[in-house]
């Protein structure tokens, strides 16, 4: 990864990423029921992807991202456009059986790649004004900001969708961000405008934020094509094929869910945060994330916090087409069901030693009184070179819910050991732990 300034405003960018995956769905390492249980048994047709019957084949991935990004930053207002052109290559080295027809085989290509341009521009305005409450100074400010994006739909069929990337259902990270897709496999088509307020107040001595308030959403002005499913551009359910009505609402929605979000500062330690995703078609609550969070000047972090997802947009989700659903498909929605619902306790620990920290998360499920997901970890960091170190234990899929009949079936879980180390200016070895930290605890930020 390297960034360069070209001029005082405008500033370049490059990413290149190498990437080995191997054994990935294997029937003799995964018993997931999306693939064959019999490899040798071959798809049912040419356009069948072998990886949905099959299992992942071997592969080599190259990615790249080469963009540029400029600033406009004024005391009232910015202006930063940008502009990412993203390649991927793949070397695709699948388990061929004999069974397989040459028409089968000759349907597959082994060299997919996919080349996407990423263009965005941000901008707001800073408005402030003095104010008082119950006595006290404080300034409050009024901060409208603009997000525009447009990736291009860019069909991908061919690269399977299996390795580091998904699609992920909207959250309050997409708000200001223009992909709606994470990891490196797939970049998903949306031509959208965010429309977000934030105010604040702040201490007329320190300037520190005391409590806050956003309001923001995103409009589509087109509709998506790409998602989690691997269909062929040529069958009648991939959805440019397929009448606006019929294609899923996730795709056709004209809007996003109103996001709220509020915070306030009673101590200088403790803060209490506040997310709500509200769909106002189907009047509904999306998630909620309520969390306390409690720091202190060594570094030490504890967050204690709720979480719920409706996982509304699984009941019916065959049935759920079109930007405008018939509201009454909701009338029997299952909270046991279908809904998750967890606290958790998480945190940031320094140690005797300023050059070593530890983490830690573990996340309750409220319905199921099973455990969701357990984190560990230390870090080292140095002038030349920081080490990462991280144990998990975690239900693979939280959103999966089999139907309560007396008691929930236990899920699958995964466990692994994730070990990166970093060489200061050169780049880095193994799992992205930094990554995985940064989504897992909130308030992680990497050390430099």
């Amino acid at each position: 990864r390297r960034q360069d300034r070209l001029t005082p405003r405008w500033r370049s960018h490059l990413l290149m990423d190498l990437a080995r995956f191997d054994r990935l769905f294997d029937r003799e390492v995964s018993d997931r029921q999306d693939y064959q249980s019999e490899i040798e048994a071959p798809p049912t047709a040419p356009n069948d992807f072998y990886i949905n019957r099959w299992g992942a084949p071997r592969a080599d991935r190259l990615h790249l991202a080469a963009g540029v990004q400029g600033d406009w930053s004024w005391p009232w207002a910015f202006v930063r456009p940008a502009l990412t052109l993203k390649h991927t290559q793949y070397q695709l080295d699948p388990y061929w059986q004999d069974a397989a027809p040459s028409v089968q085989r000759n349907a597959v290509e082994l060299s997919p790649s996919a080349s996407v341009p990423v263009l965005s521009l941000d901008t707001g305005l800073f408005l402030e004004r003095d104010a008082s409450l119950l006595g006290r100074s404080f300034l409050q400010t009024l901060e409208p900001r603009l997000f525009v994006a447009h990736v291009p739909y860019v069909e991908q069929y061919q690269i399977p969708p299996i390795f580091d990337g998904r699609f992920s259902g909207f959250s309050v990270n997409q708000l200001y961000r223009a992909e709606r897709t994470t990891g490196r496999d797939r970049v998903g088509d949306v031509s959208k405008v965010t429309f977000g307020v934030q105010q604040r107040l702040l201490s007329a001595q320190t300037g520190r934020e005391l409590a806050g308030l956003h309001l923001a959403q995103e409009f589509y002005w087109s509709d998506r094509y790409l998602d989690n499913r691997s269909i062929h551009p040529n069958a009648e359910n991939h959805p440019r094929n397929q009448a606006r009505e019929d294609r899923p609402y996730s795709l056709t929605r004209e809007r996003s869910n109103l996001v709220v979000e509020a915070n306030w500062r009673p101590l200088r330690q403790l803060e209490l945060r506040t997310t709500y995703l509200w769909d106002d078609h189907f009047q509904v609550t999306d998630q909620s994330h309520t969390r306390a969070t409690w720091s202190d000047p060594s570094g030490m972090q504890l967050n204690l916090g709720h979480v719920y997802r409706s996982n509304y947009l699984r009941h019916r989700r065959n049935e759920l087409t079109g930007p405008a659903p018939d509201r009454s498909l909701m009338d029997d929605y299952s909270y046991r069901e279908l809904a998750e619902e967890q606290y958790y306790v998480s945190g940031i620990l320094p140690s005797w030693h300023p050059r070593w920290r530890f983490f830690f998360k573990h996340a309750l499920d409220w319905k199921r009184s099973e455990v969701l997901d357990t984190l560990g970890g230390l870090e080292y960091t140095s002038c030349c070179w920081q080490l990462q170190l991280v144990y998990r234990d975690w239900v693979k899929d939280p959103n999966t819910s089999p139907a309560y009949d007396e008691g929930f079936e236990a899920r699958e879980r995964d466990r692994g050991i994730f070990l990166q180390i970093n060489l200061r200016g050169l780049g880095g070895a193994g799992q992205s732990t930094a990554d995985l930290l940064r989504d897992e605890i909130p308030g992680y930020t990497n050390r430099r």
